[in-house]
């Protein structure tokens, strides 16, 4: 019987790794594997009418308790019926539990499932594979999961609570466990970091799998270095005596898991030896269709995106690109404030701004800023009253118009956008030959997509009572500050964009700069979802070429400032120097200097200390209960200011956040119908799609402060011997921070979720990782940088792709779905609005790259301000909590994070009267 014929059921506990087991299969095998969810069938549907379809089963990872029915769904009673059936010497089908799985089978055939004296999630450890179990099979034929596996393999865990090997059955055999030690760390300790000085990615478009290789700690080691150990086993993988049913309590699925392939492979021989040796036959040899659409994410349409077939041709006739580069940058001038400053001046300029600003130049993740001033439309919406907005420039006149309905029960908004950007696919590019190939922005949507569209986009989750708005009357409002007041989905919305279809293009490298309009040829009107909602997208060709003679004349008149002199690092100079300059302090001098920023203004928390320091004591609890692995918790800190103009933000931006934090994701946004306008300065890439349909996710987690200071002693050693010691001292916190067990934790979790997310909506065995937790070097920071990678499906574009992800893993922590329930209750159900979201673009597609079809790029929502239209400043900060986490020490992160962004008296009076004693001297931003 051929392999590629088995069918296979996964069970999903509602766990952010699930997917991550398809990456373990061959994608021609795939055609044959259904995951369906743990509540998704009743279990005496399930047991007549699906069951019967597949040849073994596989239970996943989950949060919960194997005792609690709720954590279990389905999974219980169908063990249970499996235990049965084999108690009365009838068939049951082979199977294979994965941590909450393994626990489930255990307690299910009469083990304790108790708490772990050492809570490991995202941890290494050696698994020591017991020879004595390969060599004695009981009764039964089969050969184990671990067969033809070293003896010692490392291997993910994540996992609070263990099954008690004291109290295991008679019919289940240990195969695996590992020591409580802390090999990982002693391996770490002589394996050199991986250090991206150059921050370069080599090959945009590499799916190849990067590894680090630990060699385990030599016994010499273990006792120079192992004080902390537990001088005990915990129970890592049993099996059946007689039949073909295994479990493993660490995940085979994780990146960082040796042998997970094998593991599979291993399953699926012992399910054909089994199925010849009780001669069973399933309902059907290839399962049907009807069975392959029960599926979570259909498995059925993975063929590479490329293949994805032109647009209807009568669009496309309608549009065109005119393109021209008018800078060649050959002189290094025309610095961006200036560009900015320029396109206002232009007729018909407004308020209604979409800035993406690569302003860290040695950054190779973004070449291009793009800038526009005046947008064909913007699209607001809130997900609590399916409510869109679109507002849109009156023909002659300055003034724009907002219509106002409902999206119908069933639509979402993303859908929407996907559906209106495919009138954009294959566009000609008129006026020049071709774009650059990394100028990837084209015209399209760009802007924010908020926190709370999880509510659209997160599988399972519900909204809460507490979350939900009770206004009915704001549907009629005129968009200003004071009818703002009954309505927060109104004051901040969870999605905006602007259509952007007149704009520059920078090279932040080179200084050239392109200018870029979408030509409407016919000057059709093209209807946004109803007809209330009539906007006229392009300008005419007579239009595009006046504005383009219009730039070129302006751009020599203008004055020319060094981009460069605005972002480079301060200087660092020994103390015999005797040097007094600083960067930050200089920006803070031009805030200082306006009455609009006194030090008596400051910033309040939603919670402050006294409330924060116990959720994070509750969400340690929660992860030693199996409950979650990561929670990451925020808070926000605002201030009403009173008076904020248009002029004084843009000042603010330019004078000081893209100055202090300098960034290749950082962002100016302003929605003049709301009031609303986004600062970021973010770090954090979430999700790039690019012309070759590559998906790139870059997660961060694992921040220390570089040594920037003089290193020189109580005597002067010269500028020399300061560099040096400044140099040394500068590699050994990178050391530090690469073999830092509670950070490798955090990335390896989120890069594991990441991993599953994008195996949802990319050819499984296409998600790789490239690079796992390179230490990315910047002015004031070492960062733990991971890059994961895949193929985009053929029946996915980049909007589908981004929601199939959404939120952010990053800002949620794992599982993905259980952690954003906990956290609506320990965050007081108080919106995050935009910060933890993600801000970016998706473009249109245009004829000179190879597929024609949308691209996106966009940034994880951190480092940012947001200003309401009630001049109300806010800024969200917070962190990963872990079980190894330190309440004093997270809550110090949060305010050091919040100064990063508003480093001005007033946020310094604030974290002096709110932080412990134990505060780091350094921000970490």
């Amino acid at each position: 019987m051929a392999m590629e014929s088995l069918k296979t059921i996964i069970i999903d506990n509602y766990d952010s790794y699930t997917f991550n087991l398809l990456q373990l299969w061959d994608t021609k095998d795939l055609h044959n594997v259904v995951v369906i969810r743990n509540d998704q069938f009743e279990w005496e549907y399930f047991q007549e009418h699906v069951l019967p379809y597949f040849d073994n089963i596989i239970i996943s990872p989950g949060p919960g308790r194997p005792e609690n029915p709720k954590d279990l769904g389905l999974v219980g009673p169908l063990l249970e019926f499996q235990r049965r059936e084999l108690a009365h010497d009838r068939v049951a089908l082979p199977m294979f539990g994965i941590c909450l799985g393994f626990q489930a089978i255990g307690w299910t055939f009469g083990a304790k499932v108790s708490h772990a004296a050492r809570v490991v999630h995202g941890r290494l450890s050696l698994i020591n594979i017991l020879e004595d179990a390969r060599t004695r099979n009981g009764d039964s034929p089969y050969g184990d999961i671990l067969d033809d596996i070293p003896t010692n393999i490392w291997a993910t865990r994540y996992h609070s609570l263990v099954v008690d090997p004291k109290s295991l059955p008679e019919c289940l055999q240990v195969t695996a466990t590992c020591w409580e030690d802390d090999a990982d760390i002693l391996a770490l300790r002589n394996t050199p970091p991986r250090l991206d000085k150059a921050l370069s990615d080599s090959n945009e478009n590499s799916l190849r799998n990067d590894s680090v290789h630990m060699k385990p700690p030599t016994n010499h080691q273990y006792t120079e270095g192992c004080e902390a150990s537990l001088p005990y086993t915990t129970l890592m993988a049993f099996r059946h005596k007689v039949h073909p049913i295994y479990g493993v309590q660490f995940h085979p699925e994780s990146i960082c898991t040796e042998y997970g392939r094998k593991m599979i492979d291993n399953f699926h021989n012992i399910t054909e030896q089994w199925k010849r040796n009780v001669q069973y036959q399933s309902f059907a040899h290839q399962l049907p269709e009807h069975i392959s659409q029960l599926s979570v994410v259909s498995l059925t349409g993975l063929n590479p995106s490329s293949s994805l077939p032109p647009p209807p041709q009568d669009f496309n006739t309608n549009y065109a690109l005119v393109a021209e580069k008018i800078w060649n940058g050959s002189d290094g001038s025309l610095d961006t404030q200036s560009l900015f400053k320029m396109l206002q001046q232009q007729p018909g300029a407004s308020q209604s701004i979409a800035f993406l600003d690569s302003a860290r130049q040695s950054s190779p993740y973004c070449h291009y800023s793009f800038l526009s001033v005046n947008n064909a439309f913007t699209m607001t919406y809130s997900t609590l009253h399916h409510e869109t907005r679109i507002s849109s420039p009156d023909n002659n006149s300055k003034s724009r118009s907002t219509s106002i309905y409902t999206l119908p029960p069933q639509q979402k908004i993303l859908s929407y956008v996907s559906s209106f950007l495919q009138h954009f696919t294959h566009v000609p590019v008129q006026g020049i030959k071709s774009l650059p190939r990394n100028l990837n922005f084209r015209g399209g949507f760009i802007g924010y997509i908020g926190y709370e569209m999880k509510r659209e986009t997160l599988e399972g989750y519900i909204t809460p009572i507490k979350q939900r708005c009770a206004c009915t009357e704001h549907e009629t409002e005129t968009i200003s500050p004071s009818s703002l007041g009954c309505c927060q989905c109104t004051l901040e919305p969870d999605l905006a964009l602007h259509f952007v279809d007149k704009f520059l293009a920078i090279n932040v490298k080179e200084g050239s700069i392109y200018a870029i309009c979408i030509v409407n040829q016919d000057q059709q009107r093209q209807n946004l979802l109803d007809d209330r909602a009539d906007v006229l997208v392009g300008h005419t060709l007579e239009h595009a070429q006046g504005w383009l003679q219009s730039l070129k004349r302006n751009m020599y008149s203008i004055s020319k400032a060094k981009i460069s002199k605005s972002l480079s690092p301060p200087k660092i100079l020994c103390k015999k120097d005797a040097w007094h300059h600083n960067e930050m302090a200089t920006a803070e001098e031009a805030l200082e200097t306006s009455n609009r920023f006194s030090p008596s203004q400051i910033f309040t928390p939603d919670v402050d200390r006294s409330q924060y320091i116990p959720a994070i004591e509750e969400a340690i609890r929660l992860i030693g209960e199996g409950e979650t692995y990561e929670v990451c918790l925020t808070t926000h800190f605002r201030r009403n200011f009173g008076v904020l103009s248009p002029t004084s933000l843009i000042e603010l931006y330019f004078s000081h956040l893209r100055r202090r934090n300098p960034s290749p994701f950082s962002a100016f946004l302003s929605f003049p119908a709301t009031g609303l306008t986004v600062l970021s300065s973010s770090p954090e890439r979430f999700m790039r799609v690019n012309a070759q349909g590559i998906v790139e996710m870059k997660p961060i987690k694992g921040t220390t402060a570089r040594v920037r200071d003089c290193c020189c002693s109580e005597h002067v050693a010269g500028e020399r011997e300061c560099k040096r010691l400044r140099q040394q001292r500068d590699k050994a916190r990178a050391q530090d921070l690469w073999s830092d067990v509670k950070e490798r934790g955090e990335n390896l979790m989120i890069v594991d979720l990441v991993r599953n997310d994008l195996a949802h909506v990319c050819i499984p065995n296409t998600v790789t990782v490239p690079k796992l937790m390179h230490v990315e070097s910047y002015e004031t920071v070492h960062q733990l940088v991971s890059t994961v990678r895949g193929k985009q499906r053929s029946d996915a574009d980049p909007i589908q792709t981004l929601a199939g992800c959404f939120p952010p893993g990053s800002m949620t922590g794992a599982p993905k779905l259980r952690t954003v329930e906990i956290l609506d209750e320990l965050e007081g159900h108080i919106n995050r609005g935009v910060y933890s979201g993600c801000v970016g673009y998706f473009s249109i597609g245009t004829a000179d790259n190879e597929r024609g079809q949308c691209t996106s790029d966009f940034s994880v929502v951190i480092r940012t301000a947001v200003v309401n239209a009630r001049k109300e400043v806010s800024i969200g900060a917070g962190g990963a909590i872990t079980f190894l986490s330190k309440p004093d020490a997270e809550w110090n992160e949060v305010v050091l994070k919040t100064e990063s962004v508003v480093p001005s008296p007033s946020v310094r009076s604030f974290i002096a009267s709110n932080r412990s004693k134990s505060a780091p001297s350094s921000p970490l931003l």
